[in-house]
């Protein structure tokens, strides 16, 4: 196990005691062979094996929004549900025919797992009043992911932000 440090965009993300954290996104096998096929692919942001769990985390970033940035709830738990569709579809095509075997064998390993964890990590705006509040409410994006992703969720959704991280069980991540 090893710790790993990412960054999306000025977040930095610490994954301690992991198997591996990918960015499935920059893997040849995506770019090269699935990002384009079957009219285009989308992939999450963080593709993290920790012992048997596969975690697939998304990350946004709305601390420097302004109100017309606003996303239409729907369409982004659909676009959140697409890209966790693709990146498992993506990884069952690179466990098969994968000609990097670092990546063939990354992906052998994330569906090898017992179980799967999908992670929506939003950063709202820091200073929230009636005139801006929350760009998105997280218990309506958790209803809307669950509608959006059906039964390949269950009970494995987790919406987090920095300052609530500590909520996931089973993955140690801290978010600066």
């Amino acid at each position: 196990m090893a710790d790993v440090v990412l960054k999306e965009g000025p977040l930095k993300f610490t994954f301690q005691n992991v198997n591996f954290v990918e960015r499935y996104e920059n893997w040849g096998h995506y770019i090269d062979k699935f990002q384009n096929a079957c009219g285009g692919s989308k992939a999450v942001d963080f593709v993290v094996v920790q012992g048997q769990n596969l975690w697939l985390i998304e990350v946004k970033n709305y601390r420097q929004s302004d109100e017309t940035e606003r996303p239409e709830l729907e369409k982004l738990s659909k676009k959140i549900a697409l890209k966790v569709k693709h990146t498992l579809a993506g990884l069952a095509h690179a466990a098969l025919i994968a000609e990097d075997h670092h990546e063939k064998n990354s992906a052998r390993r994330a569906l090898a797992c017992s179980s799967m964890q999908i992670v929506f990590h939003i950063e709202q705006p820091d200073y929230v009043t009636k005139l801006y509040p929350q760009i998105i409410d997280e218990s309506n994006i958790f209803l809307s992911l669950k509608q959006a992703m059906g039964t390949i969720v269950d009970s494995n959704l987790k919406i987090i932000s920095k300052e609530s991280v500590d909520r996931l069980s089973g993955l140690q991540l801290s978010v600066q």
